[in-house]
């Protein structure tokens, strides 16, 4: 019994002792847990700070303003002449001797484009100047004669029926003389027409004139597109016509996509609306270029 007792005791503290190890290392768990969290609780708000901070900086603060914004539409039509000249000839009855021009020359104003066989115009301008001349002769005999009678009028030697017969005859001659002068100017008219002169700058658009063949008054030879000009009569809805205004641009596609688009100005819209198809003709100019030839169908 008195020796157990000394080694219980010893035991007992032992134990004693490791409650109070593992009740200090609980407390210091406890006290470093609750340090974490009021280090995140204060760390917490910062952040929040800062993300709205961040936040305002991507705020951005403009007036209201009012803006036109643009409408489009499309439209399909054809590729026109802005004037188509015809040219023919003056003369009836002579053959044409030559040809100087084909379909997509370029031509200038007072140009020779085709000739007509002039030998009969020149035989009669030469025997008008032939009668004119004549005609000059006999005026002269008949101005000398009258004066001659009018210095003998006084005399009473001339009847006043002899007078008034010289005076008939100069008369006459200068009527002739006129005549003859007239003449002239018709054949040298007719001279000038045997040449087919083109009226304006442009391109050759069509040709009917063939060497050999005869000409007649009024006859079509060649057809000229003015200028070189070309322009878009657009087929428009009626609901569309009347967004449009002369002077606004018109983008016209080309059926070749390799070829870029162009930019034209509306310079006519149509008063009246087609019946059958219910659609307004607008006329579109179109700028210089190679990519549009008339007759084409095209969208813009």
């Amino acid at each position: 019994m008195t020796s157990q007792t000394p080694q219980k005791t010893k035991k007992k503290v032992w134990f004693i002792l490791a409650i109070v190890i593992v009740l200090l290392l609980v407390a210091f768990l406890l006290w470093k847990s609750g340090s974490s969290n009021k280090t995140a609780a204060t760390e917490k708000p910062d952040n929040a700070e800062t993300t709205e901070q961040k936040a305002a900086l991507t705020v951005t603060v403009v007036q209201p303003e009012q803006q036109n914004w643009k409408q489009t539409f499309t439209a399909n039509g054809n590729i026109a002449a802005w004037q188509e000249v015809v040219i023919g000839s003056e003369l009836s009855g002579q053959r044409l001797t030559r040809v100087n021009v084909n379909v997509g020359d370029e031509v200038k104003r007072g140009q020779v484009l085709a000739e007509i066989n002039s030998d009969t115009i020149r035989a009669d301008l030469a025997a008008a100047k032939a009668s004119y001349a004549e005609a000059q002769a006999v005026l002269a005999d008949a101005v000398t004669n009258n004066k001659r009678i009018q210095q003998l009028r006084n005399t009473g030697a001339i009847s006043a029926q002899e007078l008034t017969q010289y005076q008939t005859s100069q008369a006459t001659a200068q009527a002739r003389l006129d005549a003859s002068r007239a003449q002239i100017e018709s054949n040298q008219l007719r001279l000038a027409q045997t040449q087919v002169i083109s009226p304006d700058n442009g391109v050759i658009s069509a040709r009917t004139a063939t060497v050999g063949s005869l000409a007649q008054t009024g006859q079509e030879l060649f057809r000229l597109i003015r200028d070189h000009r070309l322009e878009w009569r657009a087929e428009v809805t009626t609901s569309d016509l009347y967004k449009l205004k002369q002077g606004m641009n018109a983008r016209i596609f080309s059926p070749d996509p390799a070829q870029p688009a162009i930019t034209g100005k509306v310079r006519i819209i149509a008063p009246v609306i087609d019946p059958q198809t219910r659609y307004g003709l607008v006329y579109v100019d179109l700028p210089a270029t190679q990519a549009f030839r008339m007759g084409m169908f095209v969208k813009g």
